[in-house]
């Protein structure tokens, strides 16, 4: 990586030494900055040798930075084995027993998972809450809300909403699994395991065009919106969850897209790129 203290003096100490060697980068989207900013990043990011990226998004962010396309080599990024990923999405028993187990009552449900913070768009989510079918339920997971979230659904009377604390990989795995939907409202993610994660448990997917992931992974299995447009993420909730065929289209999507994005692939991939069998 480039990004910390310890990157940045290893490459130096590389470049000085003349040692070959591979810059890897999760994500990244090009945005405006100082150009103190993208002299720096410059700097270390074209000193590399080889680069790895995570697909078309990042690819076009190193070669911003100085990177050489031909010695750029895309990796599936994952956080999940073959194991994580369902063969097909549960049928309508399977998801009713699994409900049962979780104590859950709701028919439709759309999942949020992410930290309670700003830049993950909560509030943008909240905002869109208000012009949706008052049947959906909406599970928002990854900590204590804030209080200003608290406030919001307060004055507006949202009552299909709840928030839910940290769960571990089993737990949370299960909660995709009986929601129907993932949104991520986020305004910048470099990547968003989270989305692999959803995807994996066969949800359609409607996320930001500020999300690496969504753009690498979101093709025909839902919908990227502008990260501020909550009429939009409403309107697309609602589209979805209201037709039955298009929701199990993109179910099946998901899965199919999110197949190759496994650990194992990721490590042969990377495996293969070093000892330069490509």
């Amino acid at each position: 990586g480039y990004s910390t203290s310890t990157g940045m003096l290893s490459i130096l100490y590389l470049s000085l030494r003349h040692i070959p060697f591979y810059l890897n980068c999760d994500g990244g989207y090009i945005k405006e900055e100082s150009k103190k900013k993208y002299l720096i990043k410059k700097f270390f990011i074209s000193k590399a040798t080889y680069w790895l990226s995570t697909g078309k998004e990042t690819t076009k962010y190193l070669i911003h930075y100085g990177a050489k396309k031909e010695y750029i080599h895309v990796y599936p990024f994952t956080s999940l084995y073959k194991k994580d990923i369902l063969d097909k999405p549960l049928n309508k028993i399977e998801k009713e027993l699994l409900k049962k187990e979780l104590n859950v009552t709701d028919n439709k449900i759309v999942i949020f998972v992410g930290q309670m913070i700003y830049r993950k768009g909560i509030d943008v989510l909240l905002e869109a809450i208000n012009y949706t079918s008052k049947d959906i339920k909406f599970y928002i997971v990854g900590g204590k809300p804030k209080k200003e979230y608290i406030n919001y659904i307060n004055e507006h009377q949202l009552t299909n909403v709840y928030f839910f604390d940290f769960m571990n990989k089993e737990l949370l795995f299960k909660y995709y699994q009986i929601s129907d939907l993932f949104v991520l409202p986020t305004r910048e993610d470099i990547w968003g395991l989270v989305i692999n994660e959803a995807m994996a448990n066969g949800l359609p997917i409607i996320t930001t065009d500020k999300c690496v992931a969504g753009k690498e992974l979101v093709k025909n299995n839902g919908k990227l919106i502008d990260n501020e447009d909550y009429v939009a993420f409403a309107k697309n909730i609602d589209k979805i969850l209201s037709n039955e065929t298009l929701l199990n289209n993109y179910s099946l999507k998901s899965l199919k897209n999110i197949r190759y994005y496994c650990i194992e692939n990721m490590a042969l991939k990377v495996y293969k790129i070093l000892i330069g069998d490509i």
